[in-house]
């Protein structure tokens, strides 16, 4: 179901992105700490040094695994029926850039 939130701008987006870091660090310490770990990049970084440690080229391996990240999360977006443009690969990366 849509919730219809209307137009917000950038600053509004991010004070609100900023209220909800900062309730779930001083509520939720414990929880908040291991959030660097759900973004992308630690996933990434962890495969491209594996990959890189068996002999295989660090750049090629992390532009695979940065396509098989980011095209799983465009094939649940698109079976899924939810909104997918061209500014959603840039989206994806600014959200999972911790």
């Amino acid at each position: 179901m849509e919730q219809p939130l209307g137009y917000r701008s950038f600053a509004e987006v991010w004070a609100r992105q900023l209220r909800w870091s900062r309730l779930r660090r001083d509520t939720f310490k414990f929880y908040f700490l291991p959030e660097i770990l759900s973004g992308g990049l630690s996933p990434l970084a962890a495969g491209t040094f594996a990959v890189a440690a068996i002999g295989y080229s660090p750049a090629a391996a992390l532009v695979v695994l940065a396509a098989l990240w980011n095209g799983a999360e465009a094939l649940l977006a698109a079976v899924a029926g939810w909104h997918l443009s061209r500014r959603s690969l840039l989206t994806w990366i600014a959200r999972d850039r911790e």
